[in-house]
């Protein structure tokens, strides 16, 4: 079995299981362990998977945040306006939670620069702050 076909498998077989263990791989196609933890070195640099100690496991991917990418220089203006227009309503030692959106995003950038946010804590749903 060439290189290539040997990783397709493992893909196939971690789309299946969802993890694949290294020992269990290099018995299945009858190669050395470190050559299968090779396999899995080059998959995960590709992006294809996520290494763990004795295996690997599906990459997971946040697809919030790719959604939140794709529309983040979508009406920019519109949301840098509402940004502006939230932050006014900001008082001095207010809290303020945003979840995550393009527009929460644009008003936590707008407050980072403005006064109230000197003495304001804001906190984001994924609970950075």
């Amino acid at each position: 079995m060439f290189l290539e076909e040997r990783q397709e498998a493992i893909l196939n077989l971690l789309a299946r299981d969802g993890k694949v263990r290294v020992k269990d791989l290099s018995e299945m196609f009858k190669v050395t362990e470190d050559c299968i933890r090779k396999d899995l070195g080059a998959l995960e640099k590709q992006g294809k998977l996520k290494r763990t100690y004795g295996g690997a496991v599906v990459r997971r991917e946040n697809l919030h945040m790719l959604e939140v990418s794709k529309h983040r220089n979508t009406d920019v203006e519109a949301k840098r306006r509402i940004a502006q227009a939230a932050v006014r309503l900001i008082h001095e030692k207010d809290m303020v939670f945003l979840d995550i959106s393009t527009s929460n995003l644009a008003i936590a950038e707008s407050a980072s620069s403005s006064r109230a946010a000197r003495s304001t804590r804001a906190a984001t749903a994924s609970g950075a702050a």
